[in-house]
């Protein structure tokens, strides 16, 4: 098993921070249920438009090259063994992919709250059941584009509504990273509800986020951090 660094990270000043003090090279044992995973440009023709797409709209090139986001979760194999699997709304729907088939680059993120990194694990993974037996969660191009070009910003209804119709049933049109932050928001205000939540407020300001402006994001949070490279 190899990890390998993003090309010329270290040369951009995007990348200060929280990146440059966490530059080293994750393996799989080094990662955790609720782990944010930002994956980086590949070969596909929806990556190449997207990665396109967002350097039209962002500054900085690293950034515009992260084109999809996923959560990580815990979870058997057929075999009962526990494995790590990616969560994320792709072009069939939403689906569970396991980690270990997949060559992907990614950053990974991670909260800086034990209780948050459970709790967004366990969000992912309920939704994650409950597409398997309602296959609801389709995908939205349109979500996707709008959260490309327009940049309005997300409304937290919307985010809630979503997960009410995966609940119910009932059809859940979503885009990779509305799912991350439909899962982290539901987390949020589930810690509100009993009192104060350890995610920033100003982190949901705008929950209508490509993947570009996630990463820039979960950067910028005092309640994230980055926390390596990983790469099979």
């Amino acid at each position: 098993m190899s990890v390998l660094l993003v090309d010329n990270v270290e040369q951009s000043s995007k990348y200060r921070g929280k990146i440059m003090q966490a530059q080293h090279l994750l393996n799989i044992e080094d990662l955790q249920a609720g782990d944010i995973m930002l994956k980086v440009k590949g070969k596909s023709t929806i990556n190449k438009i997207i990665n396109v797409a967002q350097a039209l709209t962002r500054l900085s090139t690293e950034d515009a090259n992260i084109v999809h986001a996923g959560l990580l979760i815990r979870d058997q194999d057929q075999q009962g063994f526990e494995e790590f699997y990616v969560v994320e709304a792709q072009s069939g729907g939403l689906a569970k992919n396991r980690l270990l088939q997949d060559t992907t680059k990614y950053f990974v993120f991670r909260a800086n709250n034990e209780d948050v990194r459970n709790g967004i694990a366990t969000a992912a993974k309920l939704v994650s059941d409950l597409q398997g037996q309602n296959q609801n969660v389709s995908y939205s191009i349109k979500g996707a584009i709008s959260s490309l070009f327009k940049r309005i910003q997300g409304n937290h209804q919307v985010a809630n509504n979503l997960l009410d119709n995966i609940i119910d049933g009932q059809p859940a049109p979503m885009y990779c990273s509305q799912f991350v932050m439909s899962c982290l928001l539901f987390v949020h205000e589930t810690f509100r509800e009993n009192g104060v939540s350890p995610i920033n407020q100003n982190f949901f300001n705008d929950i209508n986020k490509n993947p570009a402006q996630l990463i820039q994001d979960l950067r910028e949070s005092p309640s994230f951090n980055f926390v390596g490279l990983f790469q099979l």
